[in-house]
């Protein structure tokens, strides 16, 4: 069995902000409010709530949108930094590593730093100049 309806708000004498906003033809935001939250404290669908208290479901979901899109914050500005702070251990970059490739596919593999003379020398003695 279901159980009894209870008095729907309107009739309730102890919402009358909520009966002068369904009496009145224009609402003012305040008005919105009253009812937009007697509509979540009922836990109705937007659609049975307006059914119940003979309201235009249109002029229910223009005025949540009105009033939810006054809340959000304005998107429409342009981006902005902010600053931030990075916190922990640094992570240092990996030591750079070149790669030669000589004849018959011999590869040279420098870590780090290098000394370019060095490193040419290295290569003059794997790979002679063919004369």
């Amino acid at each position: 069995m279901a159980p009894p309806r209870s008095k729907t708000l309107s009739d309730r004498p102890d919402i009358p902000a909520f009966r002068s906003a369904l009496g009145s033809r224009r609402w003012t935001p305040a008005d919105a409010q009253v009812v937009l939250a007697a509509h979540q404290e009922s836990g109705l669908t937007l659609a049975a709530f307006a059914r119940r208290h003979r309201l235009s479901l249109q002029r229910l979901y223009a005025w949540r949108r009105h009033l939810d899109s006054a809340r959000r914050p304005d998107v429409t500005r342009s981006p902005q930094f902010l600053p931030v702070r990075v916190v922990g251990p640094a992570v240092e970059p990996p030591d750079p590593v070149i790669e030669i490739v000589l004849a018959g596919d011999r590869r040279v593999r420098v870590h780090g730093a290098v000394d370019a003379a060095i490193l040419a020398r290295v290569i003059e003695v794997l790979e002679p100049a063919a004369c």
